[in-house]
């Protein structure tokens, strides 16, 4: 029997035919179609006059999915080819290749290039500092607030840190205080 399909096509849809085994078909009304892929277990919708299924194999690689396949086979038609895009059809396959291809002379005759390597553009710097800096810049801020809390604490806090004050650190902190406005205890 003479296809128009080519070899590969033809094949792809011999072995969908094998797989539409799995798959239930429901037939609400005219070219409207629901059915249940026990492989999947999942429903799917399809259209045949507007060659749509929403599984999106037929759209997209122009073939009839398994879907397409069992409701075909559901309404006894073994017609395939009619639902293959025309694309994909050996005629148009004739068509794009009818034209010559021009031969490509041997590397030999090709012209003489310069041996200068071509390097691809340099990387610009984007303006302001790159995020990974950013993240460690704040992080050291953070790391020298904290350090310098630490390492010069006020006299208040030295005070504290002593647990018995003597005259001499109370006088300093009653300075501090009062530099600072503020009344001593």
């Amino acid at each position: 029997m003479v296809t128009p399909l080519p070899p590969v096509v033809h094949r792809k849809i011999n072995k969908l035919i094998e797989s539409a085994r799995n798959v239930n078909v429901q037939y609400p009304g005219f070219d409207e179609f629901e059915v249940f892929d026990n492989k999947e277990e999942r429903k799917h919708v399809l259209v045949l006059g507007n060659q749509v299924c929403d599984c999106g194999m037929w759209q997209l690689s122009g073939i009839p999915c398994v879907h397409v396949i069992s409701c075909l086979l559901h309404r006894n038609v073994s017609n395939f080819e009619e639902h293959v895009d025309q694309k994909l059809r050996i005629p148009m396959y004739l068509q794009t290749y009818a034209d010559m291809i021009h031969p490509v002379p041997d590397k030999t005759s090709w012209p003489e290039v310069s041996d200068e390597k071509i390097w691809p553009p340099t990387k610009q710097p984007k303006p302001g500092k790159p995020p990974s800096q950013e993240g460690e810049t704040q992080l050291k801020s953070q790391k020298r607030t904290f350090v310098r809390t630490m390492t010069a604490p006020s006299s208040a806090a030295q005070f504290a840190a002593s647990s018995m004050p003597s005259s001499t650190q109370m006088s300093i902190l009653s300075q501090a205080s009062s530099s600072r406005g503020q009344p001593s205890h």
